[in-house]
């Protein structure tokens, strides 16, 4: 770290510096006082000491072309350049390393909308003397070229994978609204950022050492093979990833970053705990694998002997060869370049004149840098299409899985067909509709899906079913920590459980789904102890599990609506109800799985709309909530403040001796009067409210 007695050594190192490439961005639609010129060289000492006429303060900015973090940044760095370059404060994009050449800076500042100076800084003269250590960092000096500030612009980002839906602490305008009004300080104000560590420079990484790879902690064959089994299919040239893992030197110079992300389970991403389930595609590194990987960084992440990484396979235009049916996006969707992930469905027509058996789908993307997962669902009724915007836009909500289908995708994933004998049904004429979800990357993109329809030859041996555990009446309190709900549905089959996809939003923190078979022996079917709305999935068994007629599938879900978690996107929090907008949450769980024919489809079809019937006061509960909420909802953000909160609470009293309006909620018989049973029905829902 930096302190301020090594101010003298700070300025000595920056003035030492050698000339510097140093040019101003070119932007063919940016701002219009941001003009295209030719790349110029000047002296970095005579811009680091305010030597430049007017100059008050001087931001340094370090940035990477292949750091998503860095880059979602853009549009903040654009207003930052605005706003106080006219302040006389002078802005540089800073790009640490030897590997970026002079044409592909340019382009990324042209990609971005980045109106500032570049510098290059091959040999980390300026990450040296700084002391930063990722990008996206800032560094303000002041005119005296003294240091005030190091670390974070903002506190969008909590930690990777913790990302905030908009900063609230603004710690880069802080600082220099400080140095613009005078303010002295005895030392600089560091916040830490987060982002990518500045990659090692290849002098430094990668060095030889003896001809034993493995016991000599060099990167030999069974390191090659772990980063191309369980990296590579999305880090490879043209893939998801920001960037290529293609031999030793790539590895190496990304080991800090590797060891950082690797031993926090955040990459690759895989959220199943081990234990719970066995998947097909499963992600996560063993723990001894893990361990030889950590143990060659700490020891210098040094070449071996046969360091080559095995090259991924080619990415067939289809996997599993052409499909019967393809269906296609119509447009393009438009990302935007900020702002909160993006989730749109969108409608594919089949247009098929009989039904048919599906096997396999394929979803492929063709911009694997924006689209983060997809979830298919089928519309037998075609009811979504009514809703579809005309300009294909697609539709901001939630869907409920309602056939035997069950398929997504993510970045990487193997696409493969169902077990032998099982295909899902897809009705005549239906729908089909593609649930996505897009990441904003820091400029505008374009994104479109295909979808791959494999049909079966003949119609398949068992029936595919669907099973949905669900608490639909949420209502979860500002500051709770662990607020806990569950389900459980009793099979009245037997039944082969083939995959389960769960289902919660931002609170959510835990999903956990158990089988207690009537022998008593209970099954782990999966546990996400740590969910992220972000990384949802289809989980196929590896091999489906048996569950006997009598079992109990039960789900529970933990939800933590305090202010403590990263992923609230409430600051202060708001009480959570339950709904399908993003900002209200959910709880589900669906089970897909395989009966003896359409007869015990039935008899699972029937127990489930019992099932449901028996929770018809939640349902009531959950509806009765969201009329409240429209109704005292003054700004209309789908949100109550503590104002709105005690209209809600002032109404709910009202309504004690109001039967016009809890007889239809709360009659479960329909009679015209409320028994005692009902009555605390609604004494618990006045309860419940409690705000």
């Amino acid at each position: 770290m930096l302190h301020f007695q090594d101010m003298t050594r700070w300025r000595r190192l920056l003035l030492a510096a050698p000339f510097l490439a140093l040019w101003v961005a070119c932007s063919d639609q940016a701002d219009s006082h941001v003009r295209e010129s030719s790349p110029v060289h000047v002296n970095l000492a005579a811009h680091s000491s305010g030597a430049r006429q007017g100059e008050r303060a001087t931001v340094l900015i370090f940035v990477a072309p292949d750091c998503p973090i860095s880059n979602i940044y853009a549009p903040e760095l654009r207003r930052l350049w605005t706003r106080y370059g006219a302040q006389g404060v002078a802005f540089y994009r800073v790009y640490a390393g030897s590997a970026l050449t002079l044409s592909e800076v340019e382009a990324h500042g042209r990609a971005y909308k980045l109106p500032m100076p570049a510098i290059r800084d091959p040999e980390h003269a300026l990450v040296v003397s700084t002391g930063v250590e990722v990008t996206p960092e800032v560094v303000v000096l002041d005119a005296a070229g003294m240091l005030r500030y190091r670390g974070r612009i903002d506190d969008l980002y909590l930690d990777f994978g913790k990302r905030r839906n908009k900063a609230g602490t603004f710690d880069l305008r802080e600082a220099l609204d400080a140095v613009l009004r005078g303010d002295e300080r005895t030392a600089p104000i560091t916040k830490p950022a987060v982002g990518c560590f500045i990659p090692d420079l290849p002098e430094v990484t990668g060095g030889a050492i003896a001809p034993d790879s493995e016991s000599s902690m060099g990167f030999g064959p069974k390191l090659a093979a772990l980063i191309a089994t369980h990296c590579t299919s999305c880090h490879r040239v043209g893939g998801s990833a920001p960037f290529a893992f293609r031999n030793h030197s790539d590895v190496a110079r990304r080991a800090r970053q590797i060891r950082m992300v690797t031993e926090s389970r955040f990459m690759p991403p895989w959220k199943p705990e081990p234990g719970h389930g066995s998947f097909v595609g499963a992600r996560r590194i063993p723990d001894e694998d893990l361990d030889r990987l950590h143990a060659w960084i700490d020891a210098g992440a040094k070449r071996g002997v046969g360091a080559d990484i095995p090259p991924p396979k080619p990415v067939a235009e289809w996997e599993l060869g052409t499909p019967d049916l393809v269906l296609k996006m119509p447009e393009a969707f438009t990302v935007s370049a900020e702002g909160t992930d993006q989730f749109r469905n969108f409608v594919l027509p089949t247009q098929l004149s009989d039904d048919r058996y599906v096997e396999a789908v394929e979803i492929r993307a063709d911009n694997l840098q924006v689209t983060h997962h997809a979830i298919l669902h089928v519309d037998a009724e075609r009811v979504v299409r009514a809703a579809a915007p005309s300009d294909d836009r697609g539709m901001n909500l939630m869907l409920v899985p309602t056939s035997g289908g069950m398929d997504g995708w993510i970045p990487g994933m193997t696409q493969r067909p169902l077990p032998p004998g099982l295909a899902w049904r897809l009705p005549a004429n239906a729908d089909l509709v593609l649930e996505t979800h897009f990441r904003p990357t820091g400029k505008p993109e374009l994104a479109r899906f295909d979808v791959g329809l494999h049909f079966a030859e003949s119609a398949p041996t068992s029936e595919l079913a669907l099973i949905r555990l669900a608490v639909g009446a949420l209502n979860i309190p500002a500051g709770a920590r662990s607020y806990t709900v569950s389900d459980a549905f009793e099979l009245p089959v037997n039944a082969t459980l083939v995959a389960v996809t769960p289902h919660a939003h931002r609170i959510c923190r835990e999903i956990e789904v158990v089988a207690l078979r009537p022998d008593g022996v209970e099954v782990p079917l999966i546990w996400i102890r740590d969910w992220d709305f972000d990384w949802q999935d289809v989980y196929r068994y590896q091999e489906p599990l048996e569950l006997p007629r009598g079992t109990r599938v039960q789900a529970r879900f933990v939800y933590d609506n305090s202010a403590g978690n990263p992923r609230n996107p409430s600051t202060p929090p708001r009480r959570v109800l339950g709904g399908t907008n993003t900002s209200d949450e959910m709880a589900f769980v669906w089970l897909q799985v395989a009966l003896r024919d359409q007869e015990d489809a039935s008899l699972l079809e029937d127990a489930q709309q019992l099932h449901t019937a028996a929770k018809a006061t939640d349902y009531r509960w959950e509806a009765l909530w969201g009329a409240l909420v429209e109704m005292v909802d003054a700004d209309s953000n789908g949100l109550l403040d503590e104002a709105e909160e005690q209209a809600a609470s002032a109404f709910l009293e009202t309504l004690w001796d109001d039967d016009a309006v809890l007889m239809p909620a709360f009659d479960l018989d329909s009679n015209g009067t409320l028994d005692s049973e009902e009555t605390e029905e609604v004494r618990r829902f006045m309860d419940a409210w409690n705000p």
